[in-house]
């Protein structure tokens, strides 16, 4: 076992080799005050989009740590191996993880429990969830070596889970899953975008109904929307009914047939164990691990399907003054924590147009299709997402720019759901048919299969 300090050590002279590794440090492992201290210093830095020079690390450490001085800078110099960083960080965690639970167990959770009155239950259950997050920052680290044996018998556990789940993690449209072989497999990520306006909420909830009926487990976070919008939209979807039916008429009456619907879908659909709703308005990553790791407690699940809307809303995305770093470590933190949960996270994301292509003619509403370029900071996402949508409606951009034209008429809605990044198999473009009247998306029974498209 590498002493705490020597480890500290290394791990640092990795850093200012490498200073993008410290996107791999997802919280403040270091267990010294001074390692603590230092850390701290080299994260701001690297957010602010500094370099580590040892002028940098004094000027900004002496603020949080007297003893950050130019011969502590110096003292760190040791011989270290950059390939074996990931084993320092694991080491490191051990040996955080080991001390930070005899204090939890010997100190804080025995001294809560002794009370002669009524302990604090919800202390106690953060004391537990603290003692969990440690075991499970080690526990579902994975080894990147491995010999030709256990290379061979880690796919055959593969194979055994595939049959096991009916060979794929159904995404919930059987259309979908058609083309989208492995569908939501465990500890990756999906990512869903396009222009707002176009539909990625309602593509969403379709995905979600199907997931509900199919008895899939869903957990839906909404950072966004509000509550009471989108149920109703939910409802529209499944009333065929327009947004005008849930409110009174001119002379304030409503349908009471409407009310006894709702309890219907609330016995039906919404009360299905396998289906959970938030709604946060400031939500962190950690905030979001603990919500998946409840409903996974709750339902004696292994796994889940997690959906973020909108994901750039989550704290963490909104740190610091570089928001191409802010986004890098964030999705990072998020594919982190769907490796370490066992759970499929699903982004959905605007894009981020820097300006609007000028449209004189119908036929220009093409350069509005999606391209992964479109995706704010989108290397962050693109990297770590298995499956990369992007959704367009033509319609939507004829009823913007071009109301008058005869054609708009006659023109069905159509959603273009085109996979731009697809690590798994050939790419693919599906059409649905839209109708925003009713929140719906329907597969389109003219859609045929386009592969191997250029982008």
């Amino acid at each position: 076992m590498i002493s705490i300090v020597t480890n500290e050590k290394l791990i640092f002279n990795c850093l200012f080799k490498d200073p993008n590794l410290i996107l791999k440090i997802e919280k403040n492992w270091f267990i010294t005050k001074t390692g603590k201290d230092l850390f701290e210093v080299l994260n701001q830095l690297y957010s602010n989009n500094v370099n580590f020079s040892v002028e940098h690390i004094i000027t900004l450490g002496n603020k949080l740590n007297s003893e950050i001085k130019p011969e502590t800078i110096n003292g760190l110099t040791t011989d270290f191996k950059i390939d074996c960083f990931d084993f320092y960080l694991t080491e490191l965690k051990k040996e955080f993880s080991k001390k930070n639970i005899q204090k939890i167990i010997m100190d804080d959770l025995i001294k809560e429990t002794s009370l002669k009155n009524s302990f604090d239950v919800d202390k106690v259950e953060k004391m537990v969830g603290e003692v969990y997050e440690s075991i499970t920052s080690i526990k579902n680290k994975k080894t990147s070596i491995y010999t030709t044996d256990t290379l061979i018998e880690s796919f055959q556990n593969t194979i055994l889970d595939r049959i096991e789940h009916g060979n794929r993690y159904e995404t919930g449209c059987s259309y979908l899953d058609k083309y989208f072989d492995l569908g939501f497999l465990p500890e990756e990520m999906t990512t869903i975008f396009s222009d707002s306006g176009i539909g990625k909420t309602t593509f969403k909830m379709m995905l979600i109904l199907k997931r509900i009926f199919k008895k899939l487990p869903t957990l839906d976070v909404n950072l966004e929307l509000e509550k009471s919008t989108y149920v109703q939209r939910f409802a529209s979807s499944i009333f065929m009914k327009n947004k005008k039916y849930f409110y009174p008429d001119e002379d304030g009456n409503i349908d009471d047939e409407m009310l006894n619907k709702l309890d219907d879908i609330k016995n039906s659909v919404f009360n299905s164990p396998y289906y959970r709703y938030i709604r946060e308005d400031v939500l962190d990553i950690e905030g979001l691990r603990t919500h998946a790791r409840q409903m996974k407690l709750e339902l004696g699940l292994d796994s889940l399907v997690v959906f973020l809307d909108v994901t750039t809303r989550l704290k963490e995305f909104n740190e610091g003054n570089n928001f191409a770093v802010a986004y890098e470590k964030a999705v990072k933190k998020l594919s982190g924590l769907a490796k370490s949960e066992n759970v499929h996270i699903v982004n959905i994301v605007h894009t981020n147009r820097e300006f609007e292509p000028k449209l004189a003619k119908i036929e220009d509403i093409d350069k509005m299709k999606p391209a992964l370029r479109h995706i704010k900071n989108s290397s962050a996402f693109e990297k770590d997402s298995r499956l990369v949508l992007g959704l367009m409606r033509k319609k939507f951009y004829m009823e913007k720019y071009f109301q008058d034209e005869p054609e708009l008429e006659i023109t069905e809605d159509i959603m273009e759901v085109t996979a731009l990044k697809y690590n798994e198999g050939s790419l693919f473009k599906l059409n649905y048919l839209f109708d925003g009247e009713y929140s719906k998306v329907t597969k389109h029974t003219e859609n045929k299969l386009q592969k191997n498209l250029n982008f």
